[in-house]
């Protein structure tokens, strides 16, 4: 091996990206796309990602003025948005200074609008809350605030809007008949508003088209991989932008009962090899894997087992095994969607997979 021993990879298809972005074009027909890229693109790598889609896309979303700052700095002129807003004078000046959307959605937010001086008007977008019960103006108020930043002279008009649904990627009827009252709350509030509405992220660009509405928010499936439990990405015409590689830096055979890990905490139930490969929660393969989670090495896929390290995780490889040490392992993506990597598993797990991907993952572009 002529490569370092620590040899995790994450390999990032441009064509992949793009080849979602017109998936979601054509899914969503006239409706401007929020390409959101917060938590480092999901782990992708927020700079390059920002680049790669700045001519297909018509927003970026991002978590908050440090992000929008460090793709402006990079040269990115598409119009972003925080999605988290501003929460001082000295992000609110920023925030103008870089032509920077912000989404309002607390009071505390509103008051600083009404009053810092700024070097120039920004757009807002303001957030109403139809029941996900996170961010956002409750509707009893909402249209008291609509009319401050309407009076600001801070804003530039008109006033857009967004929301977020709480469950639109399940298909369960009461969570159905959830998403359906969210929408008519939030159709019936932008009636006669002339601002841009966004309701619609991932799910509901997926399962719910009349949500789409004038702007739509791509999140996980920008990235190729499926917001609803038991799907893949490729379901729905989507490609995995990312392939996470490593590879197999030990090998031993082991007897039924032999114990393995820190205070012997797994134990072999029948005579197998074990290979360790070179990734762990140092990388950020952490403990949501530690239920049924799987690998690909010489074209079949081989079951994690025992307990997750910094460092290593431990693969069952069978009992006659023609694996080396070397060989490469497919953590997920090109031959694994991360889906069926780890089976079974929440959305949200392949939500922190991706995101906490440390620094010490070399991305590259391919």
């Amino acid at each position: 091996m002529n490569e370092k021993v620590h040899m995790t990879t994450a390999l990032i298809q441009r064509d992949a990206l793009l080849h979602n972005i017109d998936k979601i074009k054509k899914l969503t027909n006239n409706s401007h796309i929020i390409a959101i890229i917060k938590s480092n693109a999901y782990g992708h790598g927020m700079r390059d990602v920002a680049k790669i889609l700045e001519d297909s896309v018509d927003y970026f979303g991002v978590s908050n003025v440090e992000e929008a700052h460090t793709i402006f700095l990079e040269g990115v002129k598409r119009p972003t948005i925080s999605l988290s807003g501003f929460y001082s004078h000295k992000e609110l000046n920023l925030a103008s200074r870089i032509r920077l959307e912000c989404v309002v959605h607390n009071h505390e937010q509103v008051d600083i609008l009404e009053k810092c001086q700024i070097r120039s008007p920004i757009r807002v977008w303001m957030k109403i809350d139809t029941g996900m019960n996170r961010l956002g103006f409750s509707l009893n108020r909402a249209t008291k605030i609509y009319n401050r930043l309407n009076e600001c002279k801070n804003i530039v008009k008109p006033i857009n809007i967004m929301s977020h649904f709480s469950s639109a990627n399940n298909h369960e009827f009461r969570f159905h008949l959830f998403t359906r009252f969210q929408l008519n709350r939030f159709k019936r509030f932008i009636i006669g508003k002339e601002g841009r509405s966004s309701i619609a992220a991932s799910s509901g660009i997926l399962f719910w088209p009349s949500s789409h509405l004038r702007c739509v928010r791509s999140g996980i499936v920008m990235y190729g991989i499926s917001p609803e439990i038991g799907k893949e990405g490729s379901d729905f015409g989507l490609v995995p932008a990312m392939t996470l590689k490593s590879r197999l830096i030990f090998i031993r055979q082991f007897n039924f009962g032999q114990k393995i890990g820190y205070e012997q905490s797994w134990i072999i139930e029948k005579k197998t090899y074990i290979g360790i490969v070179s990734i762990g929660y140092g990388d950020g393969y952490h403990n949501c894997h530690s239920k049924e989670s799987w690998v690909f090495i010489n074209g079949r896929k081989v079951p994690v087992v025992g307990p997750i390290l910094m460092d290593m995780i431990f693969v069952d490889l069978g009992e006659k095994p023609h694996d080396q040490i070397g060989d490469e392992v497919i953590i997920w993506g090109k031959d694994l969607p991360i889906e069926k990597a780890f089976n079974g598993h929440e959305v949200s797990c392949l939500y922190r997979s991706l995101s906490q991907l440390t620094s010490r993952v070399k991305r590259r572009y391919i």
